[in-house]
């Protein structure tokens, strides 16, 4: 029974450890990582969401002034079961500079974690933001 409390405690601080690091990655309060997480959303879609709502505070900064307007766009759109290319459409956001910021964030959030020895010195590519 202790072993499987360690290992859960050694997830969660993984886990915690991740989202700082990508809080940290995309320049937000980890508060907002943590939202997204507890709404049962992988890594990639909150990298995803983070991206594409910072893009939508640097192209319309009047009717996105925060990254929690931009979120609660994107999930209404999410809600209405349109996937992330007719999200990317709706709110005139490019695809290929949305993978860009992705991939700038992620870069920065695996730079986090190499720091706090909680990732191995190669980690496995991020093969849904590739952009072919």
């Amino acid at each position: 029974m202790g072993a499987v409390n360690h290992v859960t405690d050694r997830n969660d601080s993984l886990a915690t450890v991740q989202a700082n690091a990508l809080a940290k990655g995309f320049n937000v309060p980890p508060g907002i990582v943590d939202d997204l997480t507890n709404k049962n959303r992988e890594w990639g879609n909150i990298a995803i969401h983070l991206a594409m709502a910072q893009r939508l505070m640097q192209t319309e900064p009047e009717a996105y002034p925060t990254i929690a307007h931009g979120l609660a766009m994107i999930q209404k759109l999410r809600n209405q079961n349109m996937i992330w290319g007719q999200v990317a459409d709706e709110l005139g956001v490019q695809v290929g500079s949305l993978v860009r910021n992705i991939s700038s964030g992620m870069r920065r959030a695996r730079w986090e974690l190499r720091a706090t020895r909680k990732l191995p010195e190669r980690p496995p590519s991020i093969s849904c933001l590739s952009p072919g």
